[in-house]
């Protein structure tokens, strides 16, 4: 009787193994305690210049473009998303290529997007707000305020979470020009909710 105890508490182990994945970062799943995957992010070649209300930064060369700006963003010291700011640029086309550049490749990674908003060839910034073309459910935004416009972006909705590519505008693209690309753990965000809610119902 205690041995089959132990061979169905072997199995729920190896069901949550097999069923419980994450997406993954430079081969990283996104989950862990923030400085434990810091950790792993630096033994992979970036560097840690700082933290920051539980989130970590980083600086490195990701996807083969020197000079990223990357963050773990956190909540209870788990990570469970991570963004890369790629180097930026005054120059749009120059980001748009960027951009066509590394959707192909997550395209061949990935498959075709769930959703995509691609900017018309004459397109230039306009404002200087940080758009996303989607909330934070996926669904795309067809409108926003006066001083916001929806921008060029591509989401890859995974079993596991989400992948995010857009162009980031600042002060209407006359500062610089990024692509910015969000990586989402949906296992991760939803133990960080967890806990947050439960640390509400202590009040």
């Amino acid at each position: 009787m205690k041995q089959k105890g132990i061979l169905l508490a072997v199995f729920c182990i190896l069901f949550q193994l097999c069923y419980s994945q994450h997406v993954t970062f430079l081969g990283v799943p996104i989950t862990g305690s923030n400085s434990s995957f810091s950790a792993k992010m630096v033994q992979k070649g970036l560097e840690c210049f700082g933290d920051q209300d539980e989130n970590y930064y980083f600086d490195g060369t990701f996807a083969g473009y020197k000079g990223c700006s990357i963050v773990a963003v956190c909540e209870n010291k788990k990570v469970y998303k991570v963004g890369v700011i790629f180097p930026s640029s005054t120059n749009m086309q120059e980001v748009r290529k960027n951009y066509s550049d590394l959707k192909a490749s997550l395209i061949k990674k990935y498959g075709e997007p769930t959703y995509v908003k691609d900017a018309p060839p004459q397109y230039t910034c306009t404002y200087g707000i940080v758009v996303s073309p989607y909330n934070s459910y996926g669904k795309a935004i067809d409108d926003f305020s006066d001083n916001v416009e929806l921008k060029c972006g591509a989401k890859w909705m995974l079993k596991d979470g989400w992948i995010q590519l857009e162009i980031m505008c600042r002060d209407g693209g006359v500062l610089s020009n990024e692509v910015v690309l969000l990586y989402f753990d949906n296992a991760s965000y939803k133990q960080a909710a967890a806990f947050k809610e439960k640390a509400k119902s202590d009040l």
